[in-house]
């Protein structure tokens, strides 16, 4: 028991990182859309789905720190950080190593949000769908404890959980489009109606020249 419990220790932080993940773009999901009734980016809902994020990383420091420490397969730093570096499931390790450097580079665009345009930061973000589905390949590959049926069916939960959400985000932002293209519609048209209608109507010191004019030529009759 003793020389397995590092290959146990890496294999709980494995899962537990890939849980985490799920769940933080569970969360993401959550706090961008109305699926609970709240708000868009209800605050405490956006810290939980930040410190999750955070909560990944730690899991996955745990899980590299481990993988080093076991000695049932050799991992130096090179197998740890280097894809297909590994001699044991080089495929199944790259996997792992891509999608840890994707969340790296998601973690840290959210550190310099504030420095970087909208338009990147948010194609950054949407990367981690790539962390889920390279995180998701490396568990189902390296690992065994997958197969558990357990594990298997929180997996499907949480995934079937992402897909869901993700699709009522995408109708909703497609909803929120439309209704914003019919009221800009409603409002060119309003515009154009009421602009239209003061056109003809005669301008107030016309209206007021006439009747001094009208009045003169009934004086000039008197």
């Amino acid at each position: 028991m003793t020389d397995q419990i590092w290959w146990f220790a890496t294999r709980g932080a494995g899962l537990m990182a890939w849980a985490v993940a799920c769940s933080s773009v569970i969360l993401g999901l959550l706090a961008s859309t109305r699926v609970l009734g709240f708000k868009p980016s209800k605050p405490w809902l956006v810290d939980l789905h930040r410190h999750m994020g955070g909560l990944t990383f730690a899991f996955i420091a745990l899980h590299l720190t481990t993988l080093w420490a076991d000695s049932f397969v050799t991992f130096g730093w090179a197998e740890l950080f280097v894809p297909f570096a590994s001699t044991w499931r080089a495929g199944a390790v790259a996997w792992g190593i891509l999608s840890m450097y994707l969340l790296a580079a998601i973690e840290l665009s959210s550190l310099i949000k504030d420095r970087l345009p909208q338009k990147w930061w948010m194609g950054i973000h949407l990367s981690s769908y790539l962390v889920v589905i390279t995180g998701t390949i490396h568990a189902w590959q390296a690992g065994s404890d997958v197969r558990n049926p357990f594990i298997l069916i929180a997996g499907l939960v949480l995934l079937g959980a992402i897909v869901s959400l993700t699709v009522l985000r995408v109708v909703i932002l497609r909803s929120g489009t439309n209704e914003r293209a019919v009221d800009r519609r409603k409002a060119m048209l309003e515009e154009a109606r009421v602009g239209g209608r003061r056109a003809t109507d005669p301008p107030a010191e016309s209206a007021s020249l006439a009747d001094r004019w009208s009045e003169a030529k009934a004086d000039a009759h008197r």
